[in-house]
């Protein structure tokens, strides 16, 4: 619920984080997805349930910019399984179209970029996801354990109660408008690690040049949800003279992310 969120929050940020969830059906996946959404603004979000493998391509301009995108089921074609890594790691689609040259009347090709930074969430029953979407995201599980199915029928069986209606009622939609207001609130600032040179990783394998990189962004995106519990700091380019604001993750946003 933690990464989840911080996940959706990302979205403002340059280089936000993405999650794939895979679980067996009727685990939860979608219900963690439609919680998390709702406290987000609408207005940031983008819900996909069936892609064509141009639909991403024909999104209108900026519509795919510091967006909560959730693509539900990853059922999808080869072509958008690529387009899915163009965006996570280069932040841009391009496509090549054929138009007729004003001036000569020909046809020619023409290159289309459309830039898009996403906080993206997936989800699937299936194990055998693309391992090059896969890197890229950060795969988690929903709970399958006996437990969690226990307090899962626990909360159900208050379905049809006086208390749960007035939950409902009163106490869910002001807690959705607190949210909503504090992310409208998010503003994106340049976020500065002053103790990332004594972390360290693992090397034995390959894939942890992207775990290691993913794991710098969490304790980042950590840091940016907590801004307003921070000191907005100014530093002055000697050289130029700008000046930038900026905020500094702390030890607080490191336990954060080393737990999740």
């Amino acid at each position: 619920k933690q990464l989840l969120y911080i996940a959706a929050s990302s979205r403002k940020l340059d280089d936000p984080i993405s999650l794939l969830i895979i679980s067996s059906s009727s685990a939860g996946k979608s219900y963690l997805v439609d919680t998390v959404k709702r406290l987000m603004p609408e207005e940031d979000i983008l819900v996909v349930t069936f892609l064509s493998d141009q639909t991403l391509n024909y999104i209108p301009e900026r519509g795919l910019m510091h967006k909560f995108l959730i693509l539900g089921e990853a059922v999808h074609s080869d072509i958008i399984e690529h387009q899915i890594r163009d965006m996570l790691s280069d932040h841009r689609l391009s496509r090549i179209v054929t138009v007729k040259d004003e001036k000569s009347g020909k046809m020619v090709a023409e290159t289309l970029t459309t830039e898009c930074i996403v906080a993206l969430v997936m989800s699937s029953t299936k194990h055998d996801i693309n391992p090059e979407n896969a890197s890229r995201c950060f795969v988690i599980n929903a709970d399958e354990t006996p437990q969690q199915t226990k307090k899962i029928h626990q909360l159900q069986r208050t379905k049809y109660s006086l208390a749960r209606y007035y939950e409902q009622k009163h106490t869910i939609p002001q807690i959705i408008k607190k949210h909503k207001a504090a992310q409208r609130l998010l503003r994106n600032i340049l976020i500065v690690n002053p103790f990332s040179k004594y972390l360290d990783f693992p090397i034995q394998l390959i894939r942890t040049r992207r775990d290691h990189n993913r794991f710098m962004d969490l304790i980042a995106c950590t840091c940016f949800v907590r801004q307003y519990q921070k000191e907005v700091k100014t530093k002055v380019d000697e050289v130029t003279g700008e000046s930038v604001e900026y905020i500094e993750c702390d030890l607080v946003d490191y336990e954060i992310a080393y737990n999740i």
